[in-house]
């Protein structure tokens, strides 16, 4: 039974081990003459100013950080 529970502890200390802590910083506010669909030059919702929004990288067992400003009412 010992052996079973040493296996345990360390297969969740090996995973726990291989997960990263992911911290991202979004700027939520409009982005003025974006053309997201080829129609027309539009004001959009975009992230740190830019659209399309940067693509957020983690893997199973990350912990992802998010520290979001809402910037639409400084606007």
């Amino acid at each position: 039974m010992l052996s079973v529970h040493t296996g345990l502890v360390a297969l969740t200390c090996l995973s726990l081990a291989r997960a990263a802590r992911v911290v991202e910083y979004l700027n939520i506010t409009y982005v003025d003459g974006v053309n997201p669909d080829g129609r027309f030059l539009r004001r959009v919702i975009g992230v740190n100013g830019i659209w399309p929004p940067p693509q957020l990288n983690a893997t199973y067992n990350d912990t992802l950080v998010l520290h979001v400003v809402n910037i639409f009412l400084l606007v």
